[in-house]
């Protein structure tokens, strides 16, 4: 974590009520009630974890999960937010084994794969391509920034979930690089959330109950924070004004694109297929508990290109799909 040893921090604050500066953390000045959640009730039998590690995506609920939910429950120091090109990469791995060794929650949130990569075209800054010329920019090969296997994957269009969690790249032969990315979720990671569930009641209870610890009923929290509510990180009005010219001079996105989202498909069928192996992981682990507690049926939305779920044309309309 971005933390500096000689910034004096309140112990009774948490992360969400500072704000990093170049001299370190400094606080915000927010009310603490509208930042920080609650704190377990004494005696209680929920028991939050002494910190926590997030393995983070570009794109993927990072804002949601970093400001509105775990900055809000735990302090700056026990918070560890990685962006990691492999978990292979030598200080990645001392980071997930120190985490470990302290008894600390370890998660991940993934998104549907095409839909992080639109998402990352929208919150480009200062470019003038449109989504095709985007893509074939950002698909060139090596030495690209983030595609040569020695930087973080600032922006990579192919399997940057199957890449980074496998911690190997087979070309000649991606099936390995897919069970060992499998395996990661199944053996490293405590909590892996599917980010078109996140503020789902029956994810948010699943969370509390079990993991983070914060007062809810059935899944709705009464307070201010922790927040699971989707949100877009605005930026210049400039960025704001590209953004809306890019839908309103394309009535039909995906249309416009199709051989654009065909391609990155075929591109993308190992991350396709991770993501929905995490997504019946996501199920299982809040189905049960969802049905002994409220004793009725598990209602998840449907995800995205799937049975009775839009594919892609949810980008057609500005702010219905914004990054997260």
């Amino acid at each position: 974590a971005f933390y500096k040893e000689e910034v004096d921090m309140n112990d009774s604050e948490c992360a969400a009520a500072y704000r990093l500066t170049m001299n370190g953390y400094i606080r915000n000045q927010w009310p603490l009630s509208e930042v920080c959640a609650p704190q377990p009730l004494v005696g209680s039998k929920c028991h939050r974890p002494p910190g926590v590690l997030h393995l983070y995506f570009k794109l993927a609920a990072g804002l949601v999960m970093g400001r509105q939910v775990l900055g809000s429950l735990f302090l700056q120091p026990k918070l560890i937010w990685i962006e990691s090109f492999s978990l292979a990469h030598v200080p990645t791995r001392i980071a997930f084994e120190n985490a470990k060794g302290q008894e600390y929650l370890i998660m991940t949130v993934l998104r549907y794969p095409i839909d992080r990569i639109v998402a990352h075209f929208l919150a480009a800054s200062s470019i003038n391509l449109n989504f095709s010329e985007w893509v074939q920019a950002n698909s060139l090969p090596a030495p690209r920034r983030g595609n040569d296997g020695k930087s973080k994957f600032w922006l990579e269009l192919d399997n940057v979930y199957t890449k980074v969690l496998s911690g190997c790249c087979n070309k000649s032969n991606p099936t390995p690089n897919l069970i060992a990315a499998q395996n990661a979720l199944d053996t490293i990671f405590d909590v892996v959330v599917i980010a078109e569930w996140l503020d789902s009641p029956a994810t948010i209870a699943w969370l509390a109950d079990q993991w983070l610890c914060f007062p809810h009923k059935q899944g709705i929290i009464s307070t201010p924070r922790p927040n699971f509510s989707r949100s877009r990180r605005y930026r210049r009005s400039k960025d704001e004004a590209r953004r809306a010219a890019i839908f309103s001079s394309s009535s039909n996105f995906t249309q416009i694109y199709a051989s654009v989202f065909s391609d990155l498909t075929l591109r993308n069928q190992l991350d396709l297929s991770l993501y929905h192996i995490a997504a019946k992981r996501h199920r299982a682990a809040i189905q049960s508990k969802w049905w002994d507690e409220n004793k009725s049926p598990l209602s998840l939305p449907p995800l995205p290109c799937t049975l009775n779920a839009p594919c892609w044309d949810h980008f057609s309309f500005p702010g219905t799909t914004p990054p997260m």
